[in-house]
């Protein structure tokens, strides 16, 4: 899967206005959707959880003190483990963020969704500013926020 998304109950994890996208997946919305609307087709309506790390068994079984494996809230599936310290961001927020960001510097969300089992998440946008580059090839600016919870995006 060249396109890593996110792939749960057989949906990608994906939301996006306009065209559809050259894998072919994801959900579609109309321009001008809530923010809730997408956080639902973008399949990021889940919350990053944290729980002590241990390892062993029986009387062998031992804690990591300083470490915490982060994991999906809806599925329990494992995305990394990471220091006690590591800062994490839920996706709704990175989302909702993004979407003030983007009201405030008439930005139009474009598209959103999960990387990697939900390790990386992110939201692109289309800012209004363009460029002609010459022979009618035209340049459109975009912004792109992501957040992680594998500790790739710093």
């Amino acid at each position: 899967m060249a396109h890593e998304l996110t792939m749960r109950n057989g949906r990608a994890e994906m939301a996006y206005v306009g065209e559809t996208p050259w894998h072919g997946l994801g959900q579609q919305l109309k321009p001008g959707a809530s923010i809730d609307e997408w956080i639902a087709a973008a399949g990021m309506d889940w919350k990053l959880a944290r729980s002590r790390v241990r390892f062993g068994e029986g009387k062998n079984q031992r804690t990591w003190d300083d470490r915490v494996v982060l994991f999906r809230g809806d599925t329990k599936a494992p995305l990394a483990v990471v220091s006690d310290q590591y800062q994490t961001v839920q996706p709704r927020q990175m989302l909702e963020f993004f979407r003030d960001l983007a009201a405030a510097n008439k930005l139009t969300l474009e598209t959103a969704g999960t990387l990697r089992g939900g390790a990386v998440y992110w939201a692109l946008a289309r800012m209004p500013e363009q460029a002609d580059v010459g022979l009618g090839d035209r340049i459109k600016a975009m912004s792109l926020m992501s957040s992680s919870a594998d500790g790739s995006r710093k």
